[in-house]
């Protein structure tokens, strides 16, 4: 399905609750509200040449949050370890002899009432 381009895609490290509406051509027009991230931490780190693995450290106030990575270099990444106090990002292929850079973001939903 392809998004109208005034999908309120958000600019703002803060997100909100807020009714979004879209028109699916196929089939019908749905409307509902839907609870968007609540906060956004992000960051670029130095990879060190040859590691499989890098270790975050942030203070998160609770579970489950959402990891993105993006690597400078052609690798698959996955994210283990996840704890209040940080995760893991493990590279399939190590970093490159010169290292590289990554950057990640943490996405959580709103805490629930």
């Amino acid at each position: 399905m392809t998004l109208p381009s005034s999908w309120p895609w958000p600019t703002q490290a803060q997100f909100v609750k807020e009714p979004i509406a879209y028109l699916d051509p196929m089939y019908r027009s749905i409307s509902e509200e839907v609870a968007l991230p609540s906060w956004r931490i992000s960051k670029s780190e130095t990879v060190a040449p040859a590691a499989t693995t890098l270790a975050i450290v942030v203070d998160l106030d609770r579970l489950p949050y959402q990891v993105f990575a993006t690597p400078s270099w052609g690798t698959t990444v996955f994210v283990t370890a996840k704890t209040l106090t940080g995760f893991t990002i493990n590279f399939g292929t190590a970093a490159p002899g010169g290292g590289g850079e990554l950057d990640w973001w943490v996405l959580q939903q709103e805490a629930g009432p």
